[in-house]
């Protein structure tokens, strides 16, 4: 058990996985579909702010609404045999983030499947995840391919088509292994709509 002080809540981490992970603040269960340490930090502040303004909800109610919510593309299982993860982390301190988490949950088999937006500083990223797996494939943003610098395209082994990359990697996944898609929440919506049947979408 893990424990630490946020915004004036004693915070204790009781477990992580794939899933997401079980937090009490204040000795109080919360559960949450992230497990990413970002998330506890977010929480905290809004479980703060929300007592302050609205002190007359019963804490229950907060409980089941940080239990229910769901975020697109922010560390998103859409596919569980082999796993698939799209994470649109889109600048350095995300990218840094989801690397910590990866390490709390003990990820292993990783093959990654990344695409960054011209704005970005793409090469630093890009740095990060090479130390998070070798298995590297990176793709490009559709609807900005035509804006893409030309040193971009020799980061690593390229594949100009985002579905085809995603195809690639699935080819050769076996079912233990994890493909995780990740650099921009443009390329995670994009590619998020292969798995339309298994995630929901806003009309």
């Amino acid at each position: 058990m893990v424990m630490c002080s946020s915004h004036e809540l004693r915070t204790e981490i009781e477990s992580v996985s794939w899933e997401g992970q079980r937090v009490c603040f204040n000795g109080y269960p919360f559960e949450f579909t992230n497990p990413s340490p970002g998330t506890v930090h977010n929480a905290a502040v809004a479980l703060r702010l929300l007592q302050i303004v609205f002190p007359k909800i019963p804490l229950e109610v907060f409980q089941k609404a940080f239990r229910e919510v769901r975020n697109p593309a922010r560390f998103e299982i859409v596919q569980r045999s082999p796993r698939v993860v799209l994470s649109g982390d889109h600048n350095p301190s995300g990218i840094a983030c989801l690397k910590e988490t990866l390490k709390r949950i003990d990820a292993n088999a990783l093959q990654i499947v990344c695409g960054f937006s011209p704005d970005k500083p793409y090469r630093e990223m890009y740095e990060t995840l090479k130390g998070i797996s070798p298995q590297i494939l990176l793709t490009q943003v559709s609807r900005l391919k035509d804006k893409m610098p030309g040193d971009y395209f020799g980061l690593g082994e390229f594949e100009p088509e985002p579905m085809r990359a995603i195809d690639r990697i699935l080819a050769r996944l076996a079912p233990g292994e994890t493909l995780l898609i990740t650099g921009s929440l443009y390329l995670c919506g994009e590619i998020r709509r292969r798995w339309r049947s298994q995630v929901e979408f806003l009309e």
